[in-house]
């Protein structure tokens, strides 16, 4: 082994992470993306999160074959996008007060770097199961005329789903119990507040890509669904790209504005944030209030 290679539990050697390391850019954008696919991987909470919205599409999937419904398992990947706004609606608030890093490093682009690192390490980890699970589900089925309409709603909804969740969190960003102090992985903030903000939101920003899917499907019993239908993926590839991009942009603006007040909303929780909520009308200083005041805090169980 090279000098300084250690070996990691199992006789392994930690080469292998490294390696995987270098895959990433040596930038504050490939760190940020390392330690979010970390996370994903190595906390109970996110990763309970990410296998409950696998399983969840897998079992409505089963639900259609068992219903006599196979057309539903195609669409298996493209709920999954969905999904994705829901899991990861309080990212801050998972990491308790790691924000602080964040608050005392801040330099140019530093805001930036951390939200567009979330959202790429959210690309990562859920565009290759939602794929897999598309063309599982859709060979399956054995419904091949659906391809070019879960190909169209597929990245629509997942770019839709990554460019919520980082607005989620940077808005209504909920303190659960610190890492530190957490026994399991029901020791995070509330989000019902965030729940049906991210569907409706996700829906709303793949509205295109949704549209045409669904204009697409009535050609399947009228014999008239061809290759013309192909047209309409790279709509929905569009939609999906743009709707991370413009939501990404508007949460990492709106956490630059509001760096030191977020920070205190995750650290001492709604008693103190309600003294500095924004007092303007604006869609974003309404989505914060509500979500002061509409969600629980969270305190540490067992022992």
């Amino acid at each position: 082994p090279a000098p300084g290679d250690r070996p990691a539990a199992g006789g392994r050697s930690a080469a292998g992470g490294r390696s995987a390391r270098r895959l990433l850019p040596a930038t504050p954008l490939g760190a940020v993306v390392g330690r979010e696919l970390r996370q994903w991987w190595r906390d109970p909470w996110r990763s309970l999160e990410l296998q409950c919205a696998v399983w969840t599409v897998v079992f409505i999937g089963l639900i259609g074959v068992v219903s006599g419904l196979p057309v539903l398992l195609p669409f298996a990947g493209a709920v999954l996008g969905l999904f994705t706004g829901l899991v990861a609606c309080n990212l801050l608030g998972q990491d308790g007060t790691a924000l602080w890093l964040t608050v005392v490093g801040a330099g140019p682009g530093t805001v930036r770097d951390d939200v567009r690192g979330r959202q790429i390490a959210l690309l990562l980890m859920f565009a290759p199961a939602a794929v897999a699970l598309t063309v599982v589900m859709t060979v399956a089925s054995g419904e091949h005329w659906t391809w070019p309409v879960v190909a169209t709603l597929l990245p629509a909804l997942l770019g839709a789903g990554i460019g919520m969740a980082v607005l989620l969190s940077v808005v209504a960003g909920t303190p659960g119990v610190d890492p530190k102090y957490r026994v399991g992985p029901n020791d995070a903030g509330d989000v019902s507040y965030q729940l049906w903000i991210s569907i409706y939101g996700t829906l709303l920003a793949a509205l295109p890509a949704v549209l045409l899917a669904a204009a697409l499907v009535p050609g399947r019993y009228a014999g008239t669904l061809g290759a013309v239908a192909w047209l309409a993926v790279p709509v929905g590839v569009v939609n999906g790209v743009l709707a991370a991009w413009l939501l990404g942009r508007v949460a990492h603006r709106r956490l630059a504005a509001r760096l030191p007040e977020t920070f205190v909303r995750l650290r001492y929780g709604r008693a103190i944030a309600a003294e500095q909520q924004p007092e303007g009308d604006g869609w974003l200083d309404r989505m914060e209030r509500g979500a002061i005041e509409g969600n629980q805090e969270r305190r540490p169980v067992g022992s």
